[in-house]
C-alpha cells in the first residue's frame, strides 16, 4: 500500500518535475527502514516492559504510599514451610468494578514488595471465589504479563501488577465474592515433578499462618440476568422492622409442622420485604435460629 501510494504521488509529480528512476524504490526503502527501527521501541517494547517499580525498605510493614482505592493487606509469602523467612509481601490491593457477572472480568491490582531474592520462577494465581469458597474464575500467569519473572524481582522494589479475572461459571443468585492469590510452581516453569504445584506458605501481617494463599477483598457476584420478580403487592402496616429509611421487613413466616428441628435438616423461613426507597448499598440477610 505504501508503494502504491508513493507510486501515485510520483506519477502526479512527474508532470511538474523530473524524478530519477531510483527515487521511488529509495523512498520506499527509507520508509520501511524507519518503521522497522521505530516499531520495536515505540510499540513492542512498552507492551513487554516489566511494571514500573519504586524502591522502599526491605522489611515487612515498611511504609508504602498507596494510591486512592487501594486497601492495605500485608500478607507475607515465605521461602518455605521449614524456612519461615518472608520473601515477598502483598502490601495492598484494589478490586473493580463492584459487581461482576458471568462473562465479565474483575479488575485486580496487586501491590507487591520484594523482600528477598526468589530462587524460582513462580506463577501468580489470582482466583475468584464465591460465598462457599468455590472457584468461579481464575488467571494463572507470570508477573508483569510474563515480563517480570520472580527471579528478576529485586529486594526493596514495590510494583503494581494488574490482572483481569473472568467469571467462568454461572451464578444462580447474588453472592459475596472473594479473591485468592497464591505463588506456586506450575508444570511449565519447572521440569522437576517433585516441586510442580508447590506453593509458597503465607502469613498475615502478625505472622499467623494463612495456608498456601491469601484470601481477601469483597465484591458482588451476580447472575448473568437479574432474576425476574412478579409485580409486588402493596404492604400495609408498620411491619416487623424498618432498616434505615429504605427497607421494611413486612412479615416473616416459617414452617410450624417440623418439631423438633434436627441438626442438618432444612428449616424454611419466608421473609417479605418492602422497598421504601432505593437502598444505598447491597446488604446481606442473616437468619439465625435460637
Amino acid at each position: 500500500m505504501i508503494a502504491l501510494g508513493l507510486d501515485a504521488l510520483f506519477r502526479v509529480a512527474s508532470g511538474r518535475a523530473k524524478w530519477p528512476a531510483w527515487a521511488l524504490p529509495a523512498t520506499v526503502a527509507a520508509v520501511l527502514t524507519c518503521a522497522n527501527v521505530l516499531l520495536p521501541w515505540q510499540v513492542i517494547a512498552p507492551t513487554y516492559a516489566p511494571p514500573p517499580a519504586s524502591a522502599t525498605g526491605t522489611q515487612p510493614g515498611d511504609p508504602v504510599a498507596l494510591q486512592p482505592g487501594e486497601r492495605p493487606l500485608g500478607a507475607r509469602f515465605l521461602a518455605a514451610a521449614d524456612a519461615p523467612v518472608p520473601v515477598a509481601e502483598l502490601v495492598a490491593y484494589e478490586l473493580w468494578p463492584e459487581t461482576v457477572r458471568p462473562g465479565q472480568a474483575l479488575g485486580v491490582t496487586l501491590v507487591w514488595r520484594v523482600l528477598r531474592p526468589l530462587a524460582a520462577n513462580y506463577t501468580i494465581g489470582v482466583h475468584l471465589l464465591d460465598a462457599n469458597m468455590v472457584k468461579v474464575g481464575e488467571v494463572n500467569v507470570y508477573p508483569g504479563r510474563g515480563a517480570y519473572a520472580t527471579t528478576l524481582w529485586r529486594p526493596g522494589d514495590v510494583f503494581r501488577d494488574i490482572y483481569w479475572v473472568p467469571v467462568q461459571r454461572e451464578i444462580a443468585q447474588p453472592v459475596l465474592g472473594r479473591v485468592k492469590v497464591a505463588l506456586f510452581v506450575d508444570a511449565t516453569a519447572q521440569a522437576d515433578p517433585a516441586v510442580v504445584g508447590q506453593h509458597l506458605p503465607v502469613t498475615d501481617a502478625r505472622g499467623a499462618p494463612l495456608g498456601e494463599a491469601a484470601i481477601f477483598g469483597r465484591f458482588k457476584l451476580a447472575p448473568a440476568q437479574p432474576p425476574a420478580h412478579p409485580p409486588a403487592e402493596p404492604v400495609a402496616g408498620p411491619g416487623l422492622a424498618t432498616v434505615g429509611d429504605t427497607i421494611r421487613l413486612a412479615a416473616a413466616t416459617w414452617q410450624a409442622d417440623q418439631t423438633p428441628v434436627l441438626a442438618g435438616s432444612v428449616f424454611t423461613v419466608t421473609l417479605t420485604w418492602a422497598a421504601l426507597g432505593r437502598p444505598p448499598a447491597d446488604y446481606q440477610v442473616f437468619v439465625h435460629l435460637d
